[in-house]
């Protein structure tokens, strides 16, 4: 896959969440973990730039599944003030259960590839900014920020992380 836009469905534990990410299934993941956007985008972004770098021994079935349970784990902790366990990630109608420590070494596979670097910049770090420079006066920041969060992710499937540049996705959700 080195060279190409992985465009793959990604099983998150319950949900399907990836490429072609809906706005429900974000409610999903907020609802059910308590979970920012910002959270889902990362998991989505380390996996797509894993993908980028390395090959999976098969492109469905329990890798890409053990993939995403590792990729939603490090967004959380990078992320989220509190982290479910690695068993609670794995929600009921997941195909298969992992073990913590299988998750762990998989997440230590990620971060090798990945060189520890997973402090991305995203379009969620511009959205203010430009959010302010459209409503100078500050009445629909908030709703402006809240709409691009939402065409962001429900955009996932469209843009690929490694093709735009976050500011350039940033821009064109708060335009919209």
């Amino acid at each position: 896959m080195k060279g190409t836009s992985c465009l793959v469905t990604i099983i998150y534990p319950g949900f399907n969440l990836s490429r072609s990410m809906h706005p429900l299934e974000n409610n999903l993941l907020h609802a059910y973990y308590g979970f920012q956007p910002l959270t889902a985008y990362l998991s989505v972004n380390y996996l797509d730039r894993f993908l980028y770098s390395r090959r999976l021994p098969q492109t469905d079935g329990w890798p890409l599944q053990l993939l995403s349970v590792a990729c939603l784990s490090l967004a959380a902790k990078m992320e989220e003030p509190l982290v479910p366990s690695l068993l609670d990630l794995q929600v009921e109608g997941a195909k298969y259960i992992f073990e913590p420590r299988t998750i762990r070494r998989m997440e230590l596979l990620v971060l090798g590839v990945l060189d520890w670097r997973l402090r991305s910049i995203t379009p969620f770090s511009f959205t203010g900014f430009f959010a302010c420079k459209l409503d100078p006066a500050g009445a629909y920041t908030g709703f402006l920020i809240s709409r691009a969060t939402e065409i962001i992710l429900s955009n996932i499937k469209e843009a690929s992380f490694l093709e735009y540049g976050p500011s350039s996705i940033a821009a064109a959700a708060i335009r919209e």
